[in-house]
């Protein structure tokens, strides 16, 4: 039996006016803005899980070449003689090394937050080596008296499993120079960096910033005991990362 609509009747049907349609987009515009941020934070915090699982393979790594190996470190000094030493930096033959122990997993070598030129199998310079997504501090000839920049920290070098328990031997890439620009894997939404990506390690548009300016919260360090935690800027010191010049990091 058909039935009879009367579209004038009490409760016709009928469209939505401009205006309601104006505030039904205002309401889903309100509430996007409000869970962007959460899902930001949130997905900050899962980065900064992983990455700090990568800190424990990383040294994982480290361990089962020393058991290897008398005891030693994998070295953190340059491929050649002249080449720059930085705490950003392995020569090829360490590289190679830390993956055989990592079965040939390249994520443990940088944080999840970071991009190019960290990710994929990393980024070659003849000048110095393979440029990496943390500070190795292993292997460096153990006390490190490095000055330069705006370090006022100095640091030692886990050379052996025989080094002091609490000695960091990796930690987040916290690192900056007045000319070249700077890295910061954990702001609050995520790493900060930019610039051409075939450009090794600095982010050059923001020359003369550090990772505190650019809203750095802190950074997974892990121990030569195996342990890791995650430190507050504000627990954090600031040191030389190259034996001379003006590149400091944090840790």
């Amino acid at each position: 039996m058909p039935v009879d609509i009367n579209v004038n009747s009490r409760g016709a049907l009928r469209g939505f006016t401009l205006i309601e349609l104006l505030v039904v987009v205002a309401i889903i515009g309100i509430l996007a803005g409000l869970l962007t941020p959460a899902l930001g934070h949130a997905r900050e915090k899962a980065r900064r899980a992983s990455c700090m699982n990568n800190i424990r393979q990383f040294m994982l790594s480290c361990r089962m070449y020393a058991d290897d190996h008398g005891e030693e470190m994998p070295s953190g000094a340059p491929e050649k003689p002249g080449q720059t030493e930085c705490t950003c930096v392995v020569s090829p033959q360490t590289r190679n090394f830390l993956l055989k122990y990592a079965g040939d997993d390249a994520r443990i070598l940088r944080c999840p937050s970071l991009g190019k030129p960290y990710n994929d199998t990393g980024y070659y310079n003849s000048t110095c080596g393979y440029i990496i997504g943390y500070h190795y501090l292993g292997g460096h000839n153990g006390s490190v008296n490095w000055t330069g920049g705006s370090a006022t920290g100095v640091w030692t070098s886990a050379c052996s499993l025989a080094s002091p328990s609490d000695t960091p031997l990796v930690a987040d890439l916290n690192g900056w120079s007045s000319s070249d620009g700077v890295t910061v894997p954990h702001a609050p939404s995520g790493g900060v960096q930019d610039g051409d990506p075939d450009v090794p390690y600095f982010n050059k548009s923001r020359t003369g910033n550090s990772a505190i300016d650019l809203g750095a919260q802190g950074g997974n360090v892990g121990y030569l005991d195996g342990s890791v935690r995650w430190k507050k800027l504000s627990e954090m010191g600031i040191y030389p990362i190259v034996p001379l010049g003006d590149f400091s990091g944090m840790w």
